[in-house]
């Protein structure tokens, strides 16, 4: 995330009533919760939704964070055991 994409989201959550911690406090190169993707939008009533996509969740849950390298766009988790 760059300053600008945390400065405008901050702006966006602001606008919401939703205070977000500084940058410096995000937890990074982790995973952080799950949730299940329901649908793929064009459209919303969501003031969270901007950009030509968005998708509707369900079941989102926040996980205590644990490392793992991510990658663009979709991927599969592998848990080691």
């Amino acid at each position: 995330m760059t300053k600008e994409d945390y400065n405008t989201a901050k702006q966006v959550a602001l606008s919401q009533g939703v205070a977000i911690p500084d940058r410096i406090h995000f937890d990074r190169g982790c995973i952080v919760g799950v949730a299940v993707i329901k649908d793929c939008v064009t459209e919303s009533d969501s003031p969270w939704f901007f950009g030509e996509h968005g998708f509707v969740l369900e079941n989102a849950k926040p996980c205590a964070p644990f490392p793992y390298k991510g990658q663009l766009g979709f991927f599969n988790v592998v848990l080691e055991v």
